[in-house]
């Protein structure tokens, strides 16, 4: 071990017959022996292989008094549960105590004993005390619990005061979280910031898509940082995986390409893709006696393994993407094929009756549209819905349905307004929305952008001698702007 005590000036060069120097005990205590030794010494040069003179004296330090234990810090502040393998979290934290003296000066060699400030949390310390080093720290390792909970070590150390009174100071630990630090089901959420976004283009660029997932545990905190989640797309291309922030999110781009899903590929329609995100999680339990663990009797979910269900039907089909075989087994197991709960969180009871025996692969889907610019605009009546290709006064209700080349959504981005001179129009113009489209009213096409208006004549003394109600789409990319007019009628 490196010398504790020290000079504030080691070394001294002197012109006369005498020398000083201030000594710092530096945690040393009872005897120590101190060497002098005078060396030749020419033009201002020592000679430390001249050795002139040497003299020692023997000094009795008085063991330092403890002032204060503190606390310094922890390597890991998130444990994951013991026995419970989780590559993401570790099980064991060293946290680091130090001792300093009435000066602020660290005490070697001093005995500090540990405790859990719970000791009924099944964590365990590998110690239970320790003597601090040269830099008065000491190092208390913590070995997590089997179960979910919030961890403190007390450090204390008893010495006797300037009076010679016996005394004892204490420090706690900040809290270590004990957690499983696996998402669940129920709350893992996909989202995208483009719903329609351009892809099937004509010499122009594709645009992006960006996916974000949202993961969280039992408890709704997010998972450890860099939890790896995965992507596979039915269309377009996607990045393959991300990594969760502190938030418990991430994101990764998708893109348009020209491989747009079709009926024959396995599509639930024309232009449509299936994005699936996946990663390594617990199923769902409802915690009725509130112990955070599952209890045998205690209702759990069930679930598939993950597979992109590309025509949306609910049931995995040959063909349909299934990235995991949780159980090994070298085909797709349903949900109907799990008979355990899938999960880390076991009572000892149901772990022996075979429940989280394995966890789960969570997964989460979202549609996006392929979608082009706007290829086709068709006019509706809304007293009954059907298509028209003239506007009669008589009706003053209307749909304007604007669709791409699959009858889709157009793209975000492409603009729509109408107008009809000398006719009050009123309604809903502008961009297409965010959004994959669906039409929810009989007799209008099951997708596309519906707008709807309201047209009266206010003075027909004023009305052109052709009048016309004029539908025009703004592209959102390279190609002509689409106008469509519809002859005015009594």
């Amino acid at each position: 071990n490196p010398p504790l005590a020290s000079f504030e000036s080691p070394e001294q060069t002197i012109t006369q017959g005498s020398v000083s120097t201030a000594y710092v005990a530096g945690g040393c205590a009872g005897e120590d022996i101190i060497v002098a030794s005078l060396y030749e010494s020419t033009g201002g040069s020592t000679n430390t292989s001249s050795v002139l003179s040497r003299a020692t004296a023997t000094i009795d330090v008085v063991p330092p008094i403890v002032n204060d234990i503190s606390y310094v810090g922890a390597d890991n502040t998130l444990l994951g549960l013991s026995k419970i393998g989780n590559p993401a979290l570790p099980q064991v934290a060293k946290l680091t105590f130090k001792v300093t003296d009435i000066n602020g000066d660290p005490i070697s060699n001093q005995l500090v004993n540990f405790a859990l400030a719970s000791d009924n949390s099944g964590a365990s310390l590998a110690a239970s005390s320790k003597t601090t080093n040269s830099a008065g720290e000491v190092v208390a390792v913590l070995n997590a619990s089997e179960k979910r909970t919030t961890l403190r070590v007390i450090a204390s150390t008893d010495f006797e005061d300037v009076d010679g009174q016996s005394k004892s100071t204490f420090v706690s630990s900040e809290p270590i979280s004990v957690s499983t630090g696996f998402p669940v089901q129920r709350k893992m959420t996909l989202t995208a910031s483009s719903f329609n976004p351009l892809s099937v283009v004509d010499g122009g660029a594709p645009t992006d898509s960006t996916i974000t997932v949202y993961l969280a545990d039992e408890f709704g905190n997010p998972p450890p940082v860099a939890t790896v989640v995965n992507f596979t797309t039915e269309g377009g291309m996607i990045g393959a995986r991300c990594e969760t922030n502190e938030e418990g999110n991430c994101e990764v781009d998708w893109t348009g390409t020209l491989d747009i899903p079709t009926l024959a590929s396995g599509s639930e329609r024309v232009g449509f893709t299936t994005i699936m995100a996946y990663t390594q999680g617990d199923a769902d339990f409802d915690d009725s006696n509130n112990n955070g663990v599952f209890d045998i009797g205690e209702p759990y979910s069930a679930y598939a393994e993950p597979f992109r269900d590309d025509n949306l039907d609910g049931t995995w089909q040959v063909g349909e993407v299934a990235p995991i075989d949780i159980d090994n087994n070298g085909s797709h197991t349903a949900a109907s094929g799990v008979s355990t709960y899938q999960g880390t969180l076991c009572g000892e009871a149901a772990r022996a009756a075979g429940h989280c025996a394995t966890n789960m692969a969570i997964w989460a889907q979202i549609k996006l549209v392929m979608s082009g610019e706007a290829d086709d605009i068709r006019l509706f009546r809304k007293s009954d819905n059907t298509e028209v290709t003239s506007v009669s006064l008589t009706e003053k209700n209307y749909y304007v349905v604007v669709q791409d080349i699959n009858d889709n959504i157009p793209a975000r981005g492409v603009g729509v307004t109408y107008a009809a001179e000398y006719y009050q129009v009123d309604g809903e113009q502008g961009n297409v929305r965010n959004t994959t489209g669906e039409i929810n009213i009989p007799g209008l096409p099951s997708f596309g952008m519906v707008y709807e208006f309201t047209i009266q004549d206010e003075d027909p003394a004023d009305n052109p001698p052709v009048p016309e109600f004029i539908v025009q789409v703004t592209p959102a990319g390279l190609t002509s702007v689409i106008k469509r007019a519809y002859p005015i009628v009594p």
